[in-house]
C-alpha cells in the first residue's frame, strides 16, 4: 500500500456514502455529535473529522457549504502544518485533467 520507496500510501478505494455504513463514519460521527454538543460552539464552527488505519478511512465534514469550501479549509491548514514545521506548502490549480502537462499525454 506504498509507492516503491514506502514512503507514500497509495490512495485507498474511494467510494462517497451518505449514512454510517462503515466503521469509520461512525466513529467520525460521533466526534461530529460531540462537536455539536459542546457549549463553546457557535454558529459560525466548523470541523472536518477524518478516522483512517492502514486499510481504510473515513471523513466527515459539518457545517461547510459544500465539499469544495471544506477543500479548501482543509488545504489552509495543512500548508499551516508544513509552516509550523519550517516548510511550505504550494499549490497550483490544474484546470480538467492533468494530461498536457505531461509529453506523453499521460497523467
Amino acid at each position: 500500500m506504498t509507492d516503491d520507496d514506502g514512503l507514500i500510501p497509495e490512495p485507498l478505494d474511494v467510494e462517497r456514502i451518505e449514512a454510517d455504513q462503515s466503521r469509520m463514519t461512525r466513529i467520525c460521527i460521533a466526534m461530529i455529535k460531540t462537536f455539536d454538543a459542546h457549549i463553546e460552539l457557535r454558529k459560525a464552527d466548523r470541523v472536518i473529522v477524518f478516522v483512517e488505519n492502514e486499510e481504510q478511512g473515513g471523513i466527515i465534514t459539518n457545517g461547510y457549504n459544500d465539499d469544495y469550501e471544506a477543500m479548501v479549509a482543509l488545504l489552509i491548514h495543512l500548508r499551516s502544518l508544513f509552516r509550523a514545521n519550517g516548510q511550505d506548502l504550494q499549490m497550483v490549480a490544474i484546470p480538467g485533467d492533468a494530461s498536457e502537462l505531461f509529453a506523453d499525454g499521460s497523467t
